[in-house]
């Protein structure tokens, strides 16, 4: 399953056979969208949320990155959360001794400002 940008939602409302989609009618497709992301990773695992305002994305355990697309009228957000064994990974590396390391614990440097 792919899933194109935010903006290449088709403008109007979205209609069942019945009449237009109601809500209680997503949550099986949002579901399993959620599970699809998640079924093969063993590393990380994955959240999103669709929004008509871009939202805060609140620090939260295990939570190592956050993306966000819009269009002006929505915005996905997708949360990527470490999995068990990079969380144990984590809480059992040395912390840096002095100055700002990278993720493969190597030593940083900083560059010169913009001028």
């Amino acid at each position: 399953m792919r899933i194109g940008s935010a903006a290449a939602v088709p403008e109007g409302p979205a209609r069942s056979p019945s009449g237009p989609l109601q809500p209680a009618e997503t949550a099986g497709t949002l579901a399993a969208l959620h599970a699809a992301l998640n079924e093969y990773d063993p590393h990380f695992s994955y959240d999103y949320s669709v929004d008509s305002a871009r939202p805060e994305v609140p620090d939260q355990p295990g939570l190592v990155a956050a993306v966000q697309d819009g269009d002006g009228k929505r915005w996905v957000t997708f949360k990527v959360f470490a999995g068990e064994i990079i969380a144990e990974t984590i809480v059992h590396m040395e912390p840096p001794t002095t100055g700002p390391t990278s993720l493969s614990g190597h030593r940083t440097r900083s560059l010169p400002a913009a001028r």
